[in-house]
């Protein structure tokens, strides 16, 4: 049973310097892209398990990232797309050591804790 069921990656993607036209210099805030790689279980348990589990981010990533048509084709669907994964096989990548965010200071003061729900 475990080896046909469908594993998933999701991971959000900073695309604010992706878009076109571009957002303004002063822009304030975020713009993230969905990616969801799926792969079947099975596969992943093979010795090229972790080779094909790359390429199939790859892949997801090229297919977002990019696509002719622009990064945000598809965006409409993007928040069902994440709610079909609910009570699937996923694992989700979040977050990044490039946004700092125990040093954010948006006037109010350092954050004394951080927490993400999904």
């Amino acid at each position: 049973m475990y080896r046909m069921m469908r594993s998933s990656i999701s991971v959000f993607l900073q695309i604010v310097k992706r878009l076109n036209p571009q957002l303004p210099a002063n822009y304030f805030g975020n713009c993230l892209a969905f990616l969801k790689a799926e792969i079947t279980h099975g596969i992943l348990k093979t010795n090229e398990g972790f080779l094909i589990a790359a390429e199939s981010i790859r892949d997801a990533t090229q297919k977002t990232v990019f696509n002719k048509k622009g990064i945000l084709v598809g965006a409409e669907n993007w928040p069902s797309d994440y709610w079909k994964l609910e009570g699937k096989r996923i694992v989700g990548l979040y977050g990044s050591p490039r946004f700092d965010l125990y040093d954010a200071d948006y006037g109010w003061g350092r954050p004394k804790s951080l927490k993400m729900q999904i």
